[in-house]
């Protein structure tokens, strides 16, 4: 089968042509040479497919067993395909597989520091030497009150308590400036 689309030399899909043909000619499963070694899951080697080797002290001797258990986990299952009967009978015998693992091993700590240091290798140290830095601004926030408009800036002065002079009773001076105001009062009155 050959499409004029190139779509499927180009990036290893297979184009709606594809699908129409296997359609028109009832074939449920895409055949195996249009499925290319880069899309299937097997590329990845099971060495890497487990993240239990990027952290914390390597034991090659466990990566190796914990990598082929799932790679036998893995095949059993694409083994079994879509054979529902035989998938039940997998997944039962692996739940009595778990069973057995859970009587004979003891239960792993779910508190939150152990689980991160199992995971990484290094346990929390007891006493904490380095201290988070300050936290600084940001840039472009140095001032943390929103601008307000002129009528909200009038409206806020008008609620500030007014204060006025003890002895004349004016609001625009207050007791101790009386005599400089008074003064300068004066000073203009007696130039014009």
């Amino acid at each position: 089968m050959v499409c004029t689309c190139r779509h499927y030399l180009r990036y290893g899909l297979l184009c709606r042509h594809y699908f129409w043909v296997l359609k028109n000619k009832n074939i449920e499963e895409i055949p195996e040479k249009y499925i290319m070694r880069r899309w299937r899951r097997d590329i990845i080697p099971p060495e890497l497919r487990s993240r239990r080797n990027r952290y914390g002290n390597e034991n090659i001797v466990v990566q190796d067993s914990v990598n082929e258990i799932t790679s036998v986990v893995y095949d059993c299952v694409e083994l079994v395909g879509s054979d529902e009967k035989m998938l039940k009978v997998v997944l039962e015998k692996l739940k009595l597989l778990k069973k057995e693992v859970e009587a004979q091993v003891p239960k792993p700590s779910k508190k939150k520091d152990d689980i991160i240091g199992n995971m990484i290798g290094v346990s929390k140290p007891s006493t904490i030497e380095i201290q988070n830095p300050p936290v600084g601004n940001y840039k472009g926030c140095a001032n943390d009150k929103r601008l307000m408009r002129e009528k909200e800036k009038a409206i806020k002065e008008s609620k500030k308590r007014k204060f006025t002079c003890g002895k004349c009773g004016r609001d625009d001076h207050n007791q101790r400036t009386y005599d400089k105001k008074k003064a300068k009062e004066q000073a203009e009155t007696s130039e014009i």
